[in-house]
C-alpha cells in the first residue's frame, strides 16, 4: 500500500513539474531531468 501511494506521489510531482517546464518552455532540461527520474522510478 505505501509502495502505491508512493508511486503516486512521484507521478503527481512529475506531472507538476512537467506542466511547470510546458509553461517554461524549458524542454532540453526536461529530457535531462526526466531520463534519469524514469531509470530511478523502474
Amino acid at each position: 500500500m505505501s509502495r502505491l501511494s508512493g508511486s503516486l506521489v512521484q507521478a503527481i510531482e512529475w506531472l507538476v513539474a512537467f506542466v511547470n517546464l510546458l509553461l517554461t518552455n524549458d524542454v532540453p532540461f526536461l529530457l535531462t531531468w526526466s531520463i534519469p527520474a524514469i531509470f530511478i522510478g523502474l
